[in-house]
């Protein structure tokens, strides 16, 4: 199994993109009401690092078939709790700003991750069902051939009667069908060396 699909690699990059779109909005927003500091590149990473949590967090939760939020949600409001009470705790007008900006960062990531993770399942519930049809034509074209074979080899055994002729050396395109596609399905279930 290849991990590097399009697929893959269409998630890595729509993670990172929107994590790096949130993180310059959020940092944004402090500079320009007069927050500076001279730690601003550890102050990014952080952010940046709470927002990719909250993207995958949001992104995984809402894609999943199981019933995850039981259990991502008390996960992520112990996290808030926990830097609420640092927030409250910490001296300083800089530490405050930079926890309040990790929530924002994070609970807006979380909430992006979870409407793309729900379209990412929305998308593959779509490829799931186009599968179901595409196999239930299949079902219906092979019930359509075996009808088309026992009318041919009925009318075969009533010629041969009625007419008093040989046709065992006769064959028509859809025996020779049959018999590509058995030969096909053999070489298909020959195990690999």
């Amino acid at each position: 199994m290849a991990l590097l699909t399009v697929d893959f690699l269409r998630a890595i990059t729509t993670a990172i993109v929107v994590c790096l779109l949130l993180t310059a909005s959020t940092c944004l927003v402090p500079a320009l009401i007069g927050f500076r500091s001279r730690f601003i590149w550890h102050f990014f990473l952080a952010v940046l690092a709470f927002s990719m949590l909250g993207f995958v967090s949001g992104s995984i939760m809402s894609n999943s078939r199981e019933p995850t939020v039981a259990a991502v949600l008390p996960a992520v409001l112990t996290l808030m709790g926990g830097a609420a009470a640092f927030h409250v705790g910490s001296r300083g007008v800089e530490n405050q700003v930079a926890v309040c900006v990790l929530i924002f960062a994070f609970s807006l990531a979380l909430y992006v991750g979870a409407f793309y993770g729900s379209g990412v399942r929305a998308q593959n519930s779509m490829s799931v069902n186009r599968d179901i049809e595409l196999e239930k034509n299949r079902h219906a074209v092979d019930v359509q051939r075996l009808v088309d074979y026992m009318e041919l080899l009925k009318l075969k055994r009533d010629f041969e009667s009625q007419e008093n002729v040989d046709l065992s050396r006769f064959e028509s395109n859809l025996e020779r069908r049959t018999e590509n596609n058995r030969s096909d399905d053999l070489e298909r279930k020959k195990p690999e060396k």
